[in-house]
């Protein structure tokens, strides 16, 4: 039924079932830590999920793909005996890929362009779930005082500046929350539609990720992400009707 204003927003079934692809950015923001800075790092999603909607609201069961990663310029100092301090500089990238899983709430505004395009917004919890880590060395360098007195290291509480976990973040489940904004299209054929949905958001890391150790010199690291994701949604209760004008 249309109304005086003529707006209008794309109908949707009850049910649907629709698939994404994404580019995270992701990045570790370390708000403690002198001796490490992290470089953002583009990685790749896909998922699935399930939506229910109910009048311009949906609520959806999401479960993504994701490989994830940072580049981490690390520069310590070692005290080599008394009056010398050492100075040893590493860059690791670190990708890892995990399992996230999302409750996204959605918000549908009223259509704009004669209905065609739906302009919302979105927020939710999510959590990662870890699956694979890979740890490169980029770079290493150490000064002439280090070289010169290798076997007399005495790293930080006792650490081994060569030590095979030189990383000061732990990517192990991670619970974050996350809002964006979108415009959802459709396109019809036959007796239904396929609905197309381009959206960008941010999510942001509550959990610190700092290993003890870190923790210990006054760690604090979280994992945040912008992503930019494209969905193809289709329904399976009830054929997606033409738009429905609302007030």
């Amino acid at each position: 039924m249309k109304s005086t204003n003529n707006q209008a927003i794309l109908g949707f079934s009850n049910y649907n079932v629709g698939m994404k692809v994404g580019c995270p950015w992701s990045v570790m923001i370390d708000s403690d830590l002198q001796e490490t800075t992290y470089e953002g790092h583009f990685g790749y999603l896909a998922g699935f999920f399930v939506e229910r909607s109910i009048n311009r609201w949906s609520i959806a069961a999401e479960v993504d793909f994701a490989q994830k990663g940072t580049k981490m310029h690390n520069e310590r100092e070692y005290q080599i005996s008394l009056g010398q301090i050492g100075k040893l500089k590493t860059i690791y990238s670190v990708a890892y890929n995990v399992i996230s899983l999302r409750l996204p709430i959605t918000y549908y505004f009223k259509g704009i362009m004669d209905g065609k395009v739906v302009p919302y917004v979105f927020a939710g919890p999510q959590v990662d779930l870890p699956m694979k880590f890979n740890l490169n060395l980029n770079d290493f360098s150490i000064d002439s005082i280090v070289m010169a007195h290798l076997e007399k290291f005495d790293g930080p509480k006792g650490e081994d500046p060569y030590s095979n976990d030189p990383i000061d973040f732990n990517p192990v489940l991670n619970v974050s929350a996350f809002a964006g904004l979108g415009l959802m299209s459709k396109i019809r054929f036959a007796n239904s539609a396929i609905i197309f949905k381009l959206d960008a958001g941010v999510n942001y890391g509550i959990l610190n990720l700092a290993k003890p150790e870190a923790k210990k010199r006054g760690g604090s690291i979280h994992a945040h992400d912008l992503e930019v994701n494209f969905s193809v949604v289709y329904p399976i209760k009830k054929i997606l009707h033409d738009a429905c004008y609302i007030n």
